[in-house]
């Protein structure tokens, strides 16, 4: 294979072995981390390096990889491919083997004896193809063996047995088998075991400064997520509600200063978008704060973050465990080793109550929602929790779960609900616990004598029931009185006056926080119960975070009387809507510049006005007819997954031309598949009163969660000069709704449309699969008849194209036709690609289309909504079909 380089030694006196494949082998290719690397395939050779002497006792490993693709797309398989080989460390008259190797797209380590295998450490970090990773392995030759990917620590095990002395090293293959599938560079090995900060030394030095950036901001697959593709963007003065993340969890701390309020915030796991960033406190406008855009934050694995301020007035952050190797069953705990506006942060460390993990308080129940507060009242933070039992059923109607893939007969289309409209399926109950707090004397948090939290007298639990398995707790302090605070039931939030009783926590009957009720307008599913003073006038107020990815506040001093006075803003950033956004861009007001108008989960249409930049856009507004603001929501029964989705409402607008004028008209889903027309009045952001569609007179309902698109009247479909509607009916089948009058909304007809075979085009698959469909028509590929432009959850890809697709996620889908516009034919549909062919990746929820001219040459261009809010945008000379 041709010499390789050894390096000089530039860390220690520890390293036996350095390799920067600068001159060879052959196969050796630029653009690695610190220059050439070696480039890896099925055709690679092995192989070797001998140490030059024998290493005995401690040894870490150490090396770069990138990986071009997963044999079996990552799947558990063990095959001639997979798991793909980084190295192989070769014993001297010893019977033992230790391994690094690729497996479930995950670093695994495994040490075997005499052909047995004795130990396997699985990280949690998720890879992603064609970005660098640092992998360090450590191994104190007597017990304790840890991995590193990106210098975080991502897995560790202690194990007894006798290690070899190593002689040497085989890379990138295992005798012709389980090659690496793209690249290793600058592999060292030392004869001692390396510290953490060593480690994170190690990974910086020789790593071209814009590489390390590069990879820094992508140590965990979230947050590499954040930025695949371009998004719309808002003027950098517009002030706006802060959405950032689907499903997020907020905590308040001072981050940039002992003072400052600002923010650090994380989304749901493996969403697009999804990445932990600090948002900083810019200052107030009518009352909320303000924020920034944002920064990602590296190295800090974990979700549900919470700051705790400690003794010297540093804060420490607490999280549950996710990414780490404590499991996101756990809590776990940052300390802050830096200085004020600049915190550093060293491992995770766990969190114990009475000297074990949580989940021994917790006993069979499921950790759901903690907080770290003073509980007591003795001025030390204690930890205040809750656990959740679930029914044996579980959430779903007899257990069935609507991702099978199969019809079921208690989930799915026009099911999960008995004769009286009450769900089929189980509901949680959740009890509440508290453990008191007590620092060391380097002012580490401890907690200890875990007990129950009584509902009005001892023996009785504070028990929720719902459907739901959040809960978001606190502690809170009006009029003199202490209030434990507590959320459930998806938007609601209760207070509890706190009483004791020989040392027992018992609650007073619960009470509501806002004047207005129980229930929070602006979010749900909280994560989080943030009390904090946030305008300095000696009296808290509350942030709740949520599912929409807003923050709202709550105002008030009493009890009873809390007022919600909105979400926080961000200035500037991106243009975001309430989660699984489906965007329209028109010129909605006539004054030449194209806006946006955007449905999303929540069930709100936000008009966000245009600028000469097709971009940028300026301070959104919600829609209303008369004085009301246009909300759609599916109540208790409207979902077919259950009360859990009372609060969605899944608006996927299109607009155009329908009833002739000369103004634009707006036709909207919602969550329960009726079809509404709302026309523009001359006030651009009111909209008549919805009128429903309806069938032969009957009310109309077509496939859940799927939008529709206007058949403009130029198209002449079915041979009649006037506007006709696309649409996925109840069945899942693309179809026409043909209006018995022009304009109006009564069908005469639903049109199924086929393929070229002659079979109906399905859109959606069964049960969870049902619907989610959204259609847009467009002459996409210029041939002059209109196709269909479309996209779906990633679950339904296998569905509408007969396969999956490799990336695992969902992409905008282009159907052509091969017809006419009076009579339409469709060939089968294709991903919409990147230009290089690869395929484009929206995750998991939605990758709603809205075709458009961005650049004003005439052709075009491609809006998408995703399931963070975001609208992306993708121009048509980047894209291939």
């Amino acid at each position: 294979m041709g010499a390789f380089s050894v390096c000089a030694d530039s860390f220690s006196d520890s390293e036996i072995v350095s390799l920067s494949f600068e001159s060879g082998p052959d196969c050796c290719d630029q653009n690695g981390v610190a220059g050439s690397y070696l480039k890896t395939d099925a055709g690679s050779s092995e192989l070797f390096r001998a140490f030059g002497s024998l290493i005995s006792g401690p040894v870490t490993v150490s090396c770069w990889i990138k990986i071009d693709s997963f044999p079996e797309n990552g799947a558990a398989a063990w095959t001639d491919q997979s798991p793909m080989t980084v190295y192989r460390m070769y014993p001297a008259g010893h019977d033992v083997a230790a391994y690094c190797r690729i497996y479930k797209k995950r670093v695994r380590v495994s040490y075997y004896q005499s052909g047995v295998l004795d130990i396997n450490l699985d990280g949690v970090t998720e890879l992603e193809t064609d970005q660098w990773y640092h992998i360090t392995v450590t191994d104190d030759g007597v017990r304790e063996i840890r991995l590193y990917v990106n210098g975080v620590l991502d897995a560790k095990a202690s194990n007894g047995f006798s290690r070899p002395a190593w002689v040497g090293i085989n890379l990138v293959q295992m005798g012709g088998r389980r090659h690496l599938l793209g690249g290793l560079d600058e592999l060292r090995v030392f004869n001692k075991s390396l510290l953490s900060e060593q480690v994170t030394g190690l990974m910086k030095e020789g790593v071209r400064s814009s590489d390390l950036s590069e990879i820094q901001n992508s140590t965990s697959k979230s947050s590499s997520l954040y930025g695949w593709y371009p998004a719309l963007k808002v003027k950098d003065n517009v002030l706006h509600p802060l959405i950032d993340q689907l499903c997020c969890s907020a905590t308040v701390l001072p981050w940039y200063g002992a003072n400052s309020k600002d923010l650090l915030l994380r989304g749901a796991d493996n969403m697009l978008g999804t990445r932990t960033a600090v948002y900083r406190y810019l200052g107030e406008h009518q009352g909320l704060p303000v924020y920034d855009s944002g920064t990602t934050i590296k190295n800090l694995p974990g979700k549900n973050y919470q700051a705790v301020v400690r003794e010297n007035g540093l804060f420490d952050i607490y999280a549950n465990g996710y990414e780490t190797i404590y499991g996101k069953k756990s809590i776990i705990r940052y300390v802050n080793c830096g200085v004020a506006g600049a915190p550093k942060f060293g491992e995770a460390e766990l969190v114990f109550v009475d000297g074990e993990d949580i989940s021994s308080a917790l006993g069979s129940r499921q950790l759901s929602g903690w907080c770290i507060t003073d509980v007591d009242g003795d001025q030390t933070p204690d930890l205040l929790f809750a656990g959740i039992t679930v029914p044996g059923e579980g959430y779903w109607p007899f257990g069935q779960s609507p991702w099978s893939g199969r019809d079921m007969p208690h989930i799915g289309a026009g099911k999960g609900y008995d004769v009286r409209g009450q769900w089929l399926g189980g509901h949680r109950i959740s009890e509440v616990f508290w453990a008191k707090g007590s620092r060391n004397r380097n002012g580490d948090l401890s907690f200890s004598n875990s007990q129950m939290v009584y509902d009005r007298m001892t023996g009785n639990s504070l028990k929720w029931l719902s459907g739901e398995s959040e809960r978001a707790l606190n502690v809170i302090e009006c009029e003199g009185k202490r209030y434990l605070l507590q959320t459930g039931s998806v938007d609601e939030i209760l207070a509890f006056q706190m009483q004791w009783e020989d040392g027992d926590l018992v609650c007073a009957a619960a009470e509501n926080v806002l004047g207005s009720g129980p229930t929070v307008r602006e979010t749900y599913f909280p994560a989080k119960v943030v009390v904090e003073d946030m305008d300095n006038d000696g009296v808290p107020e509350i942030l709740l975070d949520g599912n929409p990815g807003r923050i709202v506040m709550l105002k008030g001093s009493r009890i009873g009387a809390f007022e919600e006075v909105g979400s926080v803003l961000m200035k500037g950033g991106s243009v975001a809507g309430d989660t699984l956004v489906a965007p329209c861009r028109v010129d909605w007001t006539g004054n030449g510049a194209d806006d946006l108008i955007v449905g999303d989960a929540s069930g709100w249409l936000v008009f966000w006005p245009g600028t000469d930049d097709a971009t940028v856009y300026g301070t959104p507004t919600f829609m209303r007819t008369g004085d009301e603001v246009v909300h759609h929501q599916a109540g208790y029964s409207g979902s077919i997954q259950g009360p859990n989705e009372k609060r969605w409402g899944y608006l996927k607008p299109t607009v155009g031309h329908w009833n002739g004028d000369s103004k634009p008209d707006l036709i909207s889903n919602d969550i329960e598949g009726r079809l509404f027309l709302y026309e523009r009045t001359d006030d651009p952001m009111v909209l008549t009163s919805p009128v429903p569609f309806a069938l032969n007179g009957k009310p109309l309902q077509i496939a859940w969660r799927a939008g529709p698109a206007i058949i403009d009247s130029k198209y002449a479909y079915g041979g009649a000069v006037q506007s006709a509607l696309l649409l996925v009916d109840w069945n899942g089948n693309l179809s026409v709704g043909v209006p018995h009058q022009p304009g109006g909304t009564n069908f005469s007809s639903i049109d199924k449309l086929t393929y070229e075979d002659g079979s109906p085009m399905i859109m959606c698959g069964p049960a969870g699969h049902w619907g989610r469909t959204c259609v847009s028509v467009v002459d996409w590929d210029e041939d002059g008849v209109w196709d269909v432009v479309c996209g779906s959850i990633n679950g339904c890809n296998l569905y509408i194209l007969g396969e999956k697709l490799s990336s695992g996620g969902t992409t905008p889908l282009f159907i052509r036709n091969i017809g006419s516009n009076s009579d339409p034919v469709f060939a089968r549909p294709v991903p919409i690609r990147k230009a290089d062919g690869s395929l484009l990746n929206f995750r998991i929820h939605t990758a709603t289309p809205w075709p458009t001219d961005l650049d004003g040459d005439g052709r075009l261009d491609l809006l998408v909504g995703a399931e963070d809010g975001k609208v992306y945008s993708l121009y048509r000379d980047d894209l291939s079909w």
